[in-house]
């Protein structure tokens, strides 16, 4: 939001062109969009990407266990390990 808002309130500098009076506006302006345009795909793509690299999903999420084998298994381990047929 913060980002878009700047982006949105600069882009009539950095459209505007280099006008005299504005040598030092207009580049300094294309300068912060290209920043902010840069930093918010890091932070969509590269973050994310290297977080799952780093830290995996849980197996279960992927293995597509459901919600309910999960809370049989949270049943199992807290009622002593015990299996269904009685035996542990």
């Amino acid at each position: 939001m913060t980002a878009l808002a700047t982006g949105l309130a600069l882009l009539p500098i950095v459209l505007g062109g280099s006008r005299p009076g504005h040598e030092i506006e207009h580049p300094m302006a294309v300068v912060i969009v290209g920043g902010l345009v840069t930093s918010t795909l890091l932070n969509l793509f590269l973050v994310p990407s290297h977080y799952l690299k780093g830290d995996p999903a849980p197996s279960w999420i992927t293995d597509g266990v459901t919600l309910e084998q999960l809370e049989e298994e949270k049943k199992r381990v807290a009622g002593g390990g015990k299996k269904a047929g009685g035996k542990s």
